[in-house]
């Protein structure tokens, strides 16, 4: 939204509960901003618990196989041994109509807030050097409401 709308209990006291106060989420998730082009998303895991998570590039929460939470360039030297290690996986995979349940190393989380740090999200507003502003700003427009509505706490 272009205004701030008030935080509702239920997910405030879970963000305390997870991170301390509201201004320790806040300081961790412009932490966790990543450096370059993607997104820091707020997810709530299949537990209940509040997670900061990154994704970079075409990575995205939606779909926890895609996360990209590591950059993919990261390390050059071990692209070809994962390419390798992906392209086995895919040949021990049996073919089946039914979707398939995330890896075990992975959460099932739900998305309740983004963050997106592609350029074309503040350039226009902030220009070049005005990310730091721009992420600083992004609590101003947070609509607590949907976020609340859309987490599950029992």
């Amino acid at each position: 939204t272009n205004k701030q709308t008030r935080i509702k209990y239920k997910i405030f006291s879970n963000l305390i509960n997870e991170f301390g106060s509201l201004e320790a989420f806040k300081d961790e998730s412009n932490a966790m901003a990543i450096f370059g082009c993607g997104w820091t998303w707020l997810v709530q895991t299949e537990f209940q618990m509040l997670r900061i998570v990154n994704s970079y590039n075409a990575g995205t929460a939606l779909d926890t196989t895609r996360t990209q939470s590591v950059e993919p360039n990261f390390d050059s030297l071990s692209a070809p041994v994962i390419s390798y290690v992906k392209e086995k996986e895919k040949s021990l995979q049996a073919p089946s109509a039914a979707p398939s349940a995330p890896p075990p190393n992975h959460l099932r989380f739900t998305p309740l807030l983004v963050l997106s740090v592609w350029e074309h999200a503040y350039l226009t507003d902030y220009g070049v050097n005005g990310r730091d502003k721009y992420i600083d700003q992004f609590w101003e427009c947070v609509n607590w409401e949907k976020v609340d509505q859309r987490a599950t706490f029992d």
